[in-house]
């Protein structure tokens, strides 16, 4: 009988303002359309962990989300970019731009990157993100 809402974005790759102004509007349509829920929010966000934007999200104060990788109840798997391109190299400019965000009651049991690749390509400029998350049950909730 519970509810999860999932959201799935992609932030402007160029414009930082755009990037902040996309965190408030996603928070504020998620808090409209998602009150009493709990939410996952993912995607290519084109933020590092160091953005405003990535603040906002975390830090909101109507209901704040929780980085999947940061929380995570078992140590992450995984390169800790995600953006590198298509080739296979230690680029100075690989970073974490894709993530997961999770609401307070919905647990990161585990968190990967997977970063396959073969004839020294990525099948894609990103590399996937995975979780794999639980809702947290109360003592007074049964299953």
């Amino acid at each position: 009988g519970d509810t999860l809402d999932v959201y799935n974005t992609h932030f402007d790759h160029v414009g930082q303002l755009a990037r902040e102004q996309s965190a408030r509007l996603i928070l504020d349509w998620m808090r409209d359309e998602s009150a009493g829920k709990e939410v996952v929010l993912l995607g290519d966000f084109n933020i590092t962990p160091d953005n405003p934007a990535y603040g906002a999200i975390v830090s909101s104060h109507d209901a704040p989300l929780r980085d999947a990788l940061t929380t995570s109840k078992s140590a992450p798997v995984g390169p800790a970019f995600t953006f590198e391109g298509f080739a296979v190299r230690n680029s100075a400019d690989a970073r974490r731009i894709d993530y997961i965000f999770v609401s307070e009651h919905l647990r990161v049991l585990r968190h990967a990157t997977i970063s396959a690749f073969r004839d020294g390509r990525y099948p894609s400029d990103h590399l996937p993100v995975v979780a794999v998350i639980e809702r947290k049950v109360s003592a007074s909730t049964t299953r």
